[in-house]
């Protein structure tokens, strides 16, 4: 470090307003001494987290000035001498949003690096837990196991897309599809094959001469074994488009070589075993990546769909392929999805709890009283219906609590339209309850969804636009309810 600092981290927003009153108010815990900053691997909580590196400056006081006693204590602008970005980039970008002020050089590169790392950890941390959680899945357990070895190769990913790729996690990472497999799901298995060669450096002439390899490098040999039974099983089945997963898994279980395959493609140590399939990892991994980049809507129906069949059928991996792909994009991509699962105390759905996490429990008939007294409550003073044990309830008990609760997923959702508005979505929904109970159940949604359309079409132009239905709203409703009702 060239000269001892004392830095004050600020955002641009920070900055106007300390510009606009002339002074702030600080903890003095929140001045950095870049004497101590080296050995801090936890700063960004003194810093605060930032998206993009022209967001966050740090202000250089004057080293002359002494601080009281007290914890918070008060700096006049007067007192910085400088401005010094994260990163020269951020110092370039940041010039253009402050351009009466000067901008200085970047702090120290090990500064940076190491801001820089814990944001990363942070943020990467953050997105597996908020993908998890945005489907049920606890990402305790996961975060204890995979996350330590996986930050390690996601900041080798960062950093240098040239660096060497020692572990399977390396290779992962780092993989991109590169010749035309199938548009389908065995074109993921295809992507694992490829993924395994070049994990243990296979050639062309590895091939042609494993009866020389069976002498000469016998492990060598094991591996080519295993990549050739994996092909074959590729080859045959590469116009499948039905039974992809189930199928394999069937086939590791009859194949010598293709269960020590699995063990082989291990991403920890503890993974290597016959409970954990490391195939699928890997493959629901890049399925997954695949689909995030390429879903504009996080929360639609499709994209939730595709990942709660992988979830029923394979939890085990599903929920291991989600952490890590989570970890991979990073907290911020999976803001909205996570929200809405998981209402924050002031969002206008913050009393109400996950739809999802009800309907889970009633179908698999756990805790069934305390389900139904958790239904009761959430009707509040819209609802006298109390209900008993369903085992005792006939069909149309169980329906009429089933009504219940689709109503209040539905009321949540319409709180933003105008009261005219609600007014029309509950006539049809309280219409759509006295048609046929085969029409309405085997398909909930759709009818309702139907009777809205119905009523859109023969409204007159001359209604009110805050009175009327359009196909937005119609069009957002039954995304909504496609999210909740995905096999209906």
């Amino acid at each position: 470090m060239k000269n001892k600092m004392k830095l004050i981290a600020v955002n641009i927003f920070d900055f106007t307003s300390w510009y606009k009153f002339g002074y702030k108010s600080v903890f003095k815990a929140q001045i950095i001494d870049t004497d101590d900053i080296i050995s801090n691997n936890d700063l960004i909580h003194k810093i605060g987290f930032y998206e993009e590196d022209y967001e966050l400056l740090f202000l250089e006081l004057d080293p002359v000035i002494t601080f009281e006693n007290s914890e918070v204590i008060q700096i006049n602008l007067n007192d910085v001498i400088s401005i010094k970005p994260l990163t020269k980039e951020g110092g370039r970008i940041l010039s253009g949003k402050i351009p009466d002020f000067n901008i200085s050089d970047a702090v120290d590169l090990r500064i940076s690096n190491i801001i820089s790392s814990n944001r990363n950890k942070h943020i990467a941390i953050q997105g597996g837990e908020r993908l998890c959680k945005s489907f049920l899945i606890d990402p305790k357990p996961l975060f204890e196991k995979y996350s330590s070895p996986f930050l390690i190769a996601l900041e080798k990913y960062f950093s240098d897309l040239n660096s060497n790729q020692d572990t399977v996690l390396d290779n992962l990472l780092f993989y991109e599809r590169a010749k035309p497999y199938p548009l389908l799901d065995i074109g993921y298995l295809f992507d694992v094959g490829a993924i395994a060669r070049n994990r243990f450096n296979l050639t062309d002439d590895d091939f042609k001469q494993i009866e020389i390899l069976k002498e000469s490098d016998f492990d060598k040999y094991e591996l080519v074994q295993e990549i050739l039974a994996f092909s074959k099983y590729l080859q045959e089945n590469k116009n499948n488009e039905k039974g992809t997963w189930s199928n394999f898994i069937n086939e590791i279980r009859n194949s010598e070589w293709l269960g020590k395959l699995n063990n082989d493609l291990c991403l920890i140590s503890s993974d290597s075993s016959y409970e954990i399939n490391n195939f699928l990892i890997i493959a629901f991994f890049l399925k997954f990546r695949y689909l995030i980049r390429n879903t504009t809507n996080l929360e639609g129906y499709q994209f939730k769909n595709a990942i709660n069949q992988h979830i029923e059928n394979r939890p085990i991996e599903s929920s291991i392929s989600l952490f890590l792909v989570g970890m991979f994009f990073g907290g911020l991509k999976f803001k909205e999805i996570f929200y809405k699962s998981s209402p924050l105390k002031i969002m206008k759905l913050a009393n109400y709890e996950n739809p999802l996490q009800v309907i889970k429990k009633i179908e698999n008939k756990e805790n069934e009283v305390e389900i139904i007294q958790k239904v009761n409550s959430q009707q509040g003073d819209n609802s006298n219906v109390v209900y008993e044990n369903p085992d005792n309830n006939s069909i149309a008990d169980i329906s009429l609590k089933f009504n219940e609760m689709f109503w209040s997923i539905v009321e949540n959702k319409i709180i933003v339209y105008s009261k005219e508005q609600r007014k029309i979505i509950k006539g049809c929904f309280d219409f759509a309850l006295k048609g046929d109970d085969n029409a309405l159940f085997s398909s909930r949604h759709v009818y309702f969804i139907n009777l809205l359309k119905k009523k859109a079409k023969s409204a007159k132009e001359k209604t009110a636009i805050d009175k009327k239905l359009n196909q937005e709203i119609i069009d957002d409703i039954q995304n909504f309810l496609l999210s909740y009702f995905p096999n209906d």
